[in-house]
């Protein structure tokens, strides 16, 4: 991975984190994430998770959650809101299969779980915890690529000379 595609990722996974925060900080405490898509922050809403299904189809585990993000965007929640809540059920559903099946950080799925829970009780902030979830295992990830590379060059470099 260049660093630019290192970069590039790093920027998406900061969007997707933002993203939910900045609609929340500028149109205060709604029910739920989708309601910020009947704000003018509609654009934000849709931007970051159109990138971050990008990111998603990326890699072959995130690839059925990366679809059921892109239909939740394609399907307003003015004009379909039933559709759109589906979606957005299956997405965070699909997501804990990769999470559950990974060798890698397992610890956030107990954070991520944990949200059925708070959903009952706020379900804007069982979002956010499940999405800082997601963005904090990805970036932990991307992290470990980078100096699993890191550390191949190096071995590279030592075995040349």
């Amino acid at each position: 991975m260049s660093r630019v595609e290192l970069s590039v990722r790093t920027l998406a996974l900061l969007l997707a984190l933002v993203a939910p925060f900045a609609c929340v900080a500028t149109y205060g405490w709604e029910y739920s994430y989708s309601q910020y898509w009947e704000t003018p922050l509609q654009p934000l809403f849709i931007l970051s998770n159109i990138i971050t299904a990008y990111y998603l189809f990326d890699s072959e585990r995130w690839k059925v959650p990366a679809v059921f993000l892109v239909l939740l965007v394609g399907f307003s929640v003015e004009d379909y809101a039933t559709i759109h809540n589906w979606m957005a059920v299956s997405f965070f559903i699909a997501c804990a299969v990769p999470l559950m099946t990974t060798n890698h950080f397992k610890w956030i799925l107990k954070p991520y779980i944990l949200c059925i829970a708070i959903v009952f009780y706020d379900m804007l902030l069982a979002e956010l915890i499940a999405v800082s979830c997601l963005v904090l295992f990805h970036g932990m990830m991307l992290y470990k690529y980078k100096r699993l590379n890191k550390q191949k060059q190096i071995n590279n470099e030592q075995n040349q000379r």
